[in-house]
């Protein structure tokens, strides 16, 4: 499992982003920026959220999805601080954005600040965050990076409770002396509650002077980190009253490791005191003994935790008969339960799922290594379970005696879609390879046979021979294109500038021909502008969403080709009068091997690969693609390229 990185790790990360956008634009610079912000990303384990400096979101990657529920598409191009920001803070949040974006700078740059996310299910938690912001291409962006601590103020809770509830005196001190933890034992015996003594000096106020030397070199070693031992120290009561208390002083550090503190942990020993000779041996005894213990407790909590941690599938250890000992973060998700609600019962309380209990059971009772099987859990999409594989292995003791199993839950979910993608794929492919071929068998057979064709038969053959090949052509080409992403050993953009609107008027009539069905209109700006890009790659980005128009309505209709400047960006739409699609198939329709439930059943030729290598272009271009379609209304497919433009012309062809 990847270690979290800090605040600072990725605050660093940031700036190197922001150095690198300034520089100039050698390719090596610009691998290095985009080498740095992916592995920005697939490291953290928080929200990273880049937005322009409308607040509108450019980037929003996996661990925002998880934390705020929002999927990367419904937040791309959406006002970030709308959505995740609740209602009352929103006014104060949009002025120091509007601040930021006026003064080019940021009051609170690097800090990292407190405050409380939205999630889409309405529900608000607590965040800390930081934010950074740089200029590329000579535009402000802002760089968030934030993080869900409601675990951390939930154990920060448990954990206060569990001080202020012990069974033993125990006060805090931050790193200037100042008492900042004071617990209810230590407010009995002391008769000082809380409020009386919060923010004071310990050694200052309470105590006694030929003692103030001591206590303060004990406190200082444990401000560098060093280790203490026991020490006596007098305290006054409210009253005057002299306690002996027996203190352990240790060192306090926050989740970043830095010293923020010392606590210190006593027991009274006033009515010892007077018999401190005979109980020094035992007490000093005592306290070495308990030391190892916590010592030896921490280093085997340590070793179980860096097991733990280490593992990223579900994890669960059982003894020999069956009970459940340990059981990591995973598994406890995917059983939805917690270890501390099954440890030392049986297996049977860790499986709410019948079928699965029995099966897991009828696995383990064979106590042996390498035994498997596979079973399903319900996933985000009901229609498609995740599949989840169980491996068990035997524990030996040092006498190789068996004292328990191993269980490891992997999700081979992926595997098995791939396996599926494959066998669907093949039979998809052999299909639409098979069907032009034998058409273009059959009619070469009839003109090599038949010497009585008349002379419109013959072109008629030809013809048709001739159509078939340029499918056959296409399919080829989408599995070369799709094989050549796949291994990353596609060619380079061959770029070069261009007439959009030229190439667009040069593509259409091509359609006209071979679709008279269609009537085709184009719709481009009164001003021509040009494109720096790689041509043919273009023209195949809008061959592929014409041809699917032209597919996807077989009745005919009108064919609408759009050009017009949004921005910085050139954008082309092409909408057609067709079939549509539901909103499921929608947001599918740029995923490999993907076609519509129509498509399967009307006879639609194709691999389902045309749009995802439309998509893989013009993303390649740093552009943007999507979709908007409506069963029965037609679809609509929109690109965008970085450029500029004016007024529109209607051209009709």
């Amino acid at each position: 499992m990847a270690k979290k990185p800090t605040y600072e790790e990725l605050e660093q990360k940031v700036r190197e982003l922001e150095r690198n956008s300034s520089r100039d634009g050698q390719s090596k610079n610009k691998s290095e920026m985009e080498s740095v912000f992916k592995e920005t990303i697939n490291a953290s384990v928080d929200a990273m959220v880049i937005a322009d400096e409308d607040a509108k979101v450019l980037l929003w990657n996996p661990s925002a999805e998880r934390i705020f529920g929002y999927k990367g598409r419904e937040m791309i191009g959406r006002h970030f601080l709308d959505l995740v920001i609740p209602e009352e803070n929103r006014e104060r949040v949009a002025k120091m954005f509007a601040k930021a974006v006026r003064t080019g700078t940021l009051s609170y740059y690097g800090k990292l600040i407190p405050t409380e996310g939205l999630r889409k299910d309405g529900s608000r938690f607590p965040l800390e965050h930081t934010v950074s912001m740089f200029k590329t291409n000579g535009k402000l962006r802002f760089v968030a990076i934030l993080r869900d601590v409601t675990a951390q103020e939930r154990t920060t809770a448990e954990l206060t409770q569990l001080i202020d509830t012990a069974n033993a005196p125990i006060f805090g001190v931050d790193v200037d002396g100042k008492i900042n933890e004071w617990n209810q034992m230590v407010a009995r015996i002391t008769g000082y509650n809380k409020d009386e003594v919060e923010g004071k000096n310990l050694v200052k106020e309470y105590i006694t002077d030929e003692y103030k030397t001591s206590v303060r070199e004990v406190l200082d070693k444990a401000l560098k980190g060093e280790e203490t031992d026991n020490y006596e120290v007098p305290l006054f009561t409210k009253d005057g009253k002299r306690l002996m208390v027996l203190l352990n002083a240790t060192t306090r550090r926050d989740a970043d490791g830095n010293i923020v503190g010392v606590v210190g942990v006593g027991q009274d020993i006033t009515e010892l005191s007077e018999h401190r000779e005979n109980l020094e041996g035992l007490v000093e005894t005592r306290t070495g003994e308990l030391n190892a213990a916590l010592k030896d407790t921490e280093q085997a909590r340590d070793k179980i935790d860096g097991i733990l941690k280490s593992v990223a599938d579900g994890l669960i250890v059982t003894d020999s008969y069956n009970r459940v000992i340990l059981m990591n973060r995973p598994a406890e998700d995917l059983l939805g339960v917690h270890l501390s609600e099954v440890i030392d019962r049986p297996i049977d309380f860790a499986i709410k799922e019948k079928r699965l209990r029995d099966r897991v059971k009828e696995t383990l009772d064979k106590k042996t290594t390498g035994d498997q099987f596979d079973f399903e859990q319900p996933g985000d999409d009901p229609e498609h379970p995740r599949v989840m594989r169980a491996r068990t292995s035997v524990i030996h003791d040092y006498e190789d005696k068996e004292i328990g199993i191993v269980t490891i839950l992997q999700d081979v979910t992926y595997e098995r879609e791939v396996d599926r993608m494959k066998t669907d794929f093949l039979s998809i492919a052999a299909h639409e390879l098979r069907t032009p071929m034998t058409s273009v068998l059959g009619y070469s057979e009839l003109l090599l046979i038949k010497d009585n064709l008349s002379a419109e038969n013959k072109n008629e053959f030809i013809k048709y021979i001739h159509e078939e090949s340029v499918a056959v052509t296409k399919l080829i080409n989408d599995l070369l294109d799709i094989s050549r992403i796949e291994s990353g050993t596609e060619p380079p953009l061959n770029k070069e500038w261009y007439i959009v609107g030229d190439l667009i008027r040069k593509i259409a009539p091509y359609f006209v021909e071979s679709s008279p069905k269609h009537r085709f209109e184009i719709i481009l700006p009164k001003e021509q502008h040009k494109l720096l890009a790689d041509k043919d790659k273009m023209a195949q980005v809008i061959k592929n969403i014409i041809d699917n128009a032209v597919k996807y309505s077989p009745d005919g209709g009108v064919i609408r080709i759009t050009g017009k400047l949004t921005g910085d960006n050139y954008r082309v739409s092409i909408q057609d009068q067709g079939i549509g699609m539901t909103s499921e198939e929608t947001e599918k329709i740029f995923d490999r091997f993907f076609r519509t439930a129509t498509s399967l059943t009307s006879g639609i030729r194709g691999l389902g690969l045309g749009m995802s290598i439309t998509k893989h272009i013009v993303e390649l271009h740093k552009g943007m693609i999507s979709a908007e379609s409506e069963p029965g209304k037609g679809t609509t497919v929109s690109f965008t390229i970085p450029v500029s433009s004016d007024e529109a012309v209607t051209y009709q062809i």
